[in-house]
């Protein structure tokens, strides 16, 4: 059995996005792998690892050893100062964990042989991390982070935001092309894979250098009973939705923040006022932030409020509950890699409608979702969007035509299909 070196700074069996990526992929290639996993996080913050040590005390695989790496004490000064509001100072904070992530890797390289190096996480491309200097066979990836924000869907944002987006795509533009890390960690890498597609293009386009695209993400359930399930004929299967449901319920999740793009719904679901419909609609949104109160005022604006239940912030079993009721999840991210609701919603076969950026052009490619195209200007994006909803409500059947291709392509959104996909990369690279 072939050994494997991981970095996956953040990993947790409890929470979500990248430590969810880190726990699943880590445990489900221990099957075939003696694993060492380099850890920084399971509870959100830099250094943080109570809940795993917790944990760890009652769990056992024999394949897999996990190595939590202490941040330095500058480390955790400069942190402190990314606490206060300096969010520069977590990159410099970060920088340093993964020198110290090195010198750990180092001593292990000389205590046991090790087959193959794969950096994991975190998935953005600034932080390459340095094991791509141990000498090793590199594999790098889902590399994300290098996408860059619209600024036209910007248009009603306030102007420090606008700029701040504008700053980091200027900030993604010269780190992708003059980054020695990132230069580096290309240049020895055995194979690359993204996130994304637009993260596949940037490093094509830069770097010349191509690969698979493959989700950081992936769904939990057991969908052995979905394979089973015999498609019905059209014809009835569409009289069968047309007659039963008059009200479709939408659900929006996430965090209230100006990146998420809540307003962008909220803006597009107004047009539905004046659109003819053949169904009625109702929107749950999950999830609190800094500009909720202000989406709420907007939407009583927009006299769309009565359409609108407000949950707040709900933990990962409440908002699923949520999930399972809806008819259609909503998105409109400025900027995103496979986020996690995504996923949530594909494995309880809730279809998906979404602006056609970031990871969902891929995810929902193929009929597997419904994608808005980005236009020239905010309003048109609107427009559009506000369209293929109003598209729906006028043809239900359209989500049940959804439903049945989730349920026909739901095994490749798995975990243990990710699994075998990776563990064919390590093949390549180390036979």
């Amino acid at each position: 059995m072939k050994n494997i070196l991981i970095m996956a700074y953040a990993f947790s069996p409890f929470k979500g996005s990248e430590f969810s990526l880190g726990w699943n992929l880590v445990t489900g290639l221990s099957c075939k792998y003696k694993v060492t996993v380099l850890v920084g996080s399971s509870d959100g913050e830099l250094g943080e690892t109570t809940q795993l040590t917790e944990f760890l005390k009652s769990y056992n695989n024999e394949n897999l050893d996990i190595v939590i790496v202490k941040p330095p004490l500058i480390s955790r000064y400069l942190n402190i100062l990314n606490l206060w509001g300096a969010k520069f100072a977590f990159y410099w904070a970060f920088s340093v964990w993964h020198r110290a992530a090195y010198k750990r890797a180092k001593k292990l390289i000389l205590a046991r042989k090790y087959d193959l190096v794969h950096q994991l996480g975190p998935i953005g491309f600034r932080e390459p991390g340095y094991l791509w200097k141990l000498g090793l066979p590199f594999v790098w990836g889902p590399i994300g982070g290098a996408q860059s924000v619209n600024l036209q869907l910007t248009k009603n944002m306030p102007l420090n935001i606008k700029v701040g987006f504008f700053l980091k795509n200027i900030v993604n533009h010269i780190q992708l092309r003059f980054s020695k890390r990132v230069l580096g960690a290309v240049e020895k890498s055995a194979f690359l894979f993204y996130a994304t597609e637009e993260n596949q293009r940037n490093f094509i386009k830069v770097h010349g250098v191509g690969g698979p695209i493959i989700s950081d993400q992936a769904c939990f359930s057991d969908y052995s009973h979905f394979l089973s399930e015999k498609k019905p004929e059209q014809d009835s299967c569409v009289e069968k939705v047309v007659d039963s449901i008059e009200t479709i319920r939408f659900v929006w999740c996430g965090s209230v923040i100006h990146r998420k793009n809540l307003r962008f719904i909220l803006d597009a679901l107004s047009r539905l006022n004046n659109i003819e419909k053949t169904v009625d609609w109702e929107l749950a949104i999950v999830g609190d932030g800094p500009l909720a109160d202000a989406c709420r005022r907007y939407a009583m604006r927009k006299s769309i409020e009565k359409h609108i239940k407000w949950y707040g912030r709900l933990d990962r079993i409440e908002t699923v509950a949520v999930i399972k009721k809806a008819d259609l999840h909503l998105m409109a991210s400025l900027s995103e890699a496979n986020t996690a609701v995504l996923y949530e919603a594909t494995e309880n076969l809730i279809p998906t409608l979404s602006l056609d950026r970031d990871g969902m052009s891929t995810e929902l490619s193929k009929g597997r979702g419904f994608l808005v195209e980005i236009m020239s200007s905010y309003e048109a994006t609107v427009n559009n969007y506000s369209t293929a909803i109003a598209s729906i409500l006028q043809r239900p059947e359209l989500l049940e035509k959804v439903k049945w291709r989730l349920r026909e392509d739901i095994s490749q959104y798995s975990w243990d299909n990710k699994v075998e996909v990776v563990s064919g990369i390590y093949k390549k690279v180390i036979g």
